[in-house]
């Protein structure tokens, strides 16, 4: 027996003057009748527009292409504009969190709106493409060749998706996402102005064991951490410990030999941002002289966790690493501008 696929899913982008666009999703067969989350109905969608957002088109993912909607609308906020419409209840769409996501990150809250039970990890390939193009934007991941992996040719999509024991680098294929899935969502774009940024997230699936649930808030929690020390004055050892320290209080592993890095006219820079102090012989001296963070540095900070043990083995495409013994990964990234 065969299971129903999935509604065909709507992206929304709207403008309007609490940001220069956001991009929404809304999963239905009807889209008369679609919700976010459950808590946008299509109506408040419609109050939302009228109350000052401009204009907004759809787009319809059908399987495997992006099929332009039929209709563009426009509303204009000086004719008939209900300026007291209810916001709308899903907390990631307030104007206050419209201005303040980056390109990247409305990109991959979309994907991972979409990141359910039966759909194909190429089809979220296929949704993040679309919605790079959609923001006039370059993948930044398409046909990147690390250093010294000149062998492996570039890398062949836009997204990596790497689900459970996979840390990170997984290529999208057929393989269907399932329930209890741990799935990692990694991108990175160029936008208009020639910069570059970096991003990850990971998404719990239907019914996950309470030690993959702990793992992820775990992670991202040194997330938050390492970006409490990401300012002017402060190194780049201030962040590895603040991450560090996190898996030593969870009893979470560090994955070892990755991090973060700076970004800006390239996506990998300098510095490296370790997610684990490394010291010489005598257990105090660090392995490496400690960066002094400077005003207007931009750097990714990619914390990564494992349940059991840290290390990690290429699989045989070249670019997945996963968990050596089994065990669930997680994997949170953000670009931050020191301060």
């Amino acid at each position: 027996m065969t299971s129903p696929a999935p509604n065909p899913f709507f992206i929304v982008r709207q403008k309007g003057p609490c940001g220069p666009y956001t991009l929404s999703l809304l999963q239905t067969e009807d889209p008369r009748k679609a919700s976010c989350g459950g808590s946008w109905p299509w109506g408040i969608l419609d109050r939302l527009c009228n109350g000052g957002i401009k204009s907004y088109f759809c787009w319809i993912y059908g399987g495997h292409n992006f099929v332009e909607y039929d209709r563009e609308y426009h509303y204009d906020s000086s004719e008939t504009a209900n300026t007291n419409a209810p916001a709308a209840t899903c907390g990631c769409h307030s104007k206050e969190t419209m201005s303040k996501k980056s390109i990247l990150e409305t990109i991959l809250d979309a994907v991972a709106a979409a990141t359910i039970a039966g759909r194909s990890t190429l089809a979220l390939d296929e949704m993040a493409a679309a919605l790079i193009r959609l923001h006039n934007c370059e993948p930044a991941f398409l046909g990147f060749t690390p250093t010294g992996k000149a062998d492996l040719g570039g890398y062949p999509n836009v997204l990596c998706v790497s689900i459970n024991g996979e840390v990170i680098h997984g290529i999208p294929s057929d393989r269907k996402i399932e329930d209890g899935d741990v799935v990692k969502l990694d991108c990175g774009i160029k936008m208009p102005d020639g910069q570059y940024d970096d991003g990850a997230t990971t998404v719990l699936i239907g019914d996950c064991s309470a030690t993959a649930r702990r793992l992820v808030k775990s992670t991202k929690e040194a997330l938050e951490a390492g970006i409490k020390q990401a300012k002017a004055g402060n190194t780049n050892h201030d962040i590895t410990k603040a991450i560090e320290a996190i898996a030593k209080r969870d009893d979470f592993a560090v994955v070892h030999g990755y991090g973060g890095h700076g970004i800006g006219t390239e996506l990998h820079m300098e510095p490296h941002i370790p997610n684990e102090m490394v010291y010489k012989e005598d257990g105090v001296t660090p392995a490496d002289e400690p960066v002094i963070l400077t005003s207007g540095l931009r750097i990714a900070i990619e914390p990564m966790f494992a349940s059991k043990r840290g290390f990690i083995t290429t699989a045989a495409d070249g670019w997945t690493l996963k968990i050596v013994g089994g065990g669930v990964a997680a994997h949170f990234e953000k670009t931050v501008t020191i301060r």
